[in-house]
């Protein structure tokens, strides 16, 4: 299945690089101070304080993001691998207005499952779909990749199961 990049992905990307590159010219103004005082003009200290900082700054924010989306991929393939899995009834296609691209709301697949040892009910959400997807939608029941240790809270739902062709 073809996933594609997340903004978070590509701005954690972009904050690493930029930060690591400010930062490593902070550091060799630091070890190069001699040469910098010597041919610099005006508050020379200043100048790596301000690139090493900011470019650890920028470096600590981006390795952050990066990681925060290795290890939310790397939960949902561990469900995926682990292969415990319930069919939850489809109830509904809602649109999420805490989620938004150029002013639209994003959808998302709500579904229904009741454990037959406990009677209890449990509600999933799938992740933000662009589109509408009830037109695309072939079945009524979709799977459910879960956690039974973090009682069906570690979840992640599987729309391609019900919609051929979704990318994600």
């Amino acid at each position: 299945m073809k996933k594609s990049l997340s903004v978070f992905t590509l701005v954690g990307g972009l904050f690493t690089a930029i930060g690591g590159f400010f930062f490593i010219i902070g550091c060799l103004m630091s070890f190069n101070f001699q040469y910098l005082a010597a041919h610099g003009e005006g508050d020379i200290i200043i100048l790596p304080i301000c690139f090493g900082g900011l470019g650890f700054l920028f470096l600590v924010i981006g390795v952050f993001l990066l990681y925060t989306q290795a290890a939310e991929a790397r939960q949902k393939r561990r469900l995926v691998e682990q292969g415990d899995f319930v069919w939850a009834d489809i109830s509904g296609f809602p649109l999420d207005y805490s989620v938004t691209i150029n002013r639209r709301p994003m959808f998302r697949v709500l579904a229904c499952y009741q454990d037959p040892m406990t009677g209890q009910t449990y509600e999933f959400a799938s992740d933000p779909i662009r589109y509408d997807p009830s037109p695309y939608v072939v079945a009524q029941k979709v799977r459910v990749f879960i956690d039974r240790r973090s009682n069906y809270k570690t979840y992640t739902m599987d729309i391609a199961s019900v919609w051929p062709g979704y990318l994600g």
